[in-house]
């Protein structure tokens, strides 16, 4: 909507507006194009899986689906399929379903003391930093937020498409901005109680969803250069590798500034996730080994 404004109000503007110079004319079309690459960001983040993690119920159907696979393969004449698939099949199915239902509970972490990690609603010992999705009722690998705005949950999949279009769009609003304050002085006086109503009330639309993108933008660019999220911001006590041992805040995935934004803008997201949930159920396991010989 801002870009269609902009380009009506402040690019083309009224009759009777001057044209815009080389240099307008160029700004302006690094701010359609930034705000149309956005827009595709922005539909990549909205129908990508943020990271949804199996729930127990769709793990005991593939263990199900598994085991009478399992027995077509192994029944091989025509006249034992008929007779005696269907009992055999029957029985190795429920055996994997029954004991599906109860080995899950068996689990490290568990053992460990780390109850946290525990997701009633999926039925599943979750990996580190993953958090339960009230909205999307799904569990969610580097759980960041729900954006309502997206529709989505934000997390280890499509995180980084998310901060790509913060960026590209507060790059825009910005770009568009400076160029209707250009427009609206260089009008001659002769035209500018004519032509700049339009230019203004595009300025005023644009400023107040600056502001709150601006900040938006901001906290997850200082996040990503800490690598940690918001949900780990906001649930410190909750999470163990992110406490030393004397209880304070450490972030011992913080590797620096620069190494952060390139590995968060670089570096595979499958990659990324693997590589901290092995270190962080390291540190948890580390923490509960300390906290027990106490």
């Amino acid at each position: 909507g801002l870009t269609l404004m902009f380009v009506n109000l402040v690019v083309v503007g009224p009759l009777g507006s001057p044209r815009v110079d080389v240099a307008l004319a160029a700004w302006s079309w690094m701010v359609v194009i930034s705000s149309v690459t956005g827009l595709i960001f922005f539909w990549r983040v909205a129908n990508t899986d943020p990271g949804f993690v199996s729930t127990r119920a769709q793990l005991a159907a593939k263990s199900v689906r598994s085991a009478s696979s399992s027995v077509e393969n192994l029944v091989h004449d025509v006249d034992d399929i008929e007779k005696g698939r269907g009992g055999a099949s029957s029985e190795i199915t429920s055996s994997a379903a029954a004991s599906a239902s109860l080995k899950w509970l068996d689990h490290p972490e568990l053992w460990a003391g780390n109850w946290e990690r525990l997701c009633v609603t999926c039925k599943i010992v979750k990996p580190a930093g993953t958090k339960h999705c009230q909205i999307a009722k799904r569990c969610v690998r580097r759980f960041d937020h729900y954006c309502p705005w997206m529709g989505n949950t934000v997390g280890a999949k499509n995180h980084r498409d998310f901060v790509i279009f913060l960026i590209l769009e507060t790059f825009a609003m910005i770009v568009s901005l400076l160029v209707a304050v250009v427009r609206v002085w260089e009008e001659n006086p002769s035209e500018k109680q004519r032509s700049k109503t339009g230019i203004l009330f595009f300025v005023a639309c644009d400023v107040s969803v600056l502001i709150p993108v601006l900040l938006l933008v901001s906290s997850q660019l200082a996040q990503v250069a800490r690598n940690i999220t918001t949900n780990e911001l906001m649930n410190l006590h909750r999470y163990a590798y992110l406490r030393a041992a004397d209880g304070t805040f450490k972030n011992p995935f913080d590797k620096g500034v620069f190494k952060n934004v390139v590995s968060f803008f670089c570096v595979d997201a499958a990659r990324r996730t693997r590589e901290f949930e092995e270190k962080a159920t390291t540190l948890s396991s580390s923490s509960a080994s300390s906290s027990s010989a106490y």
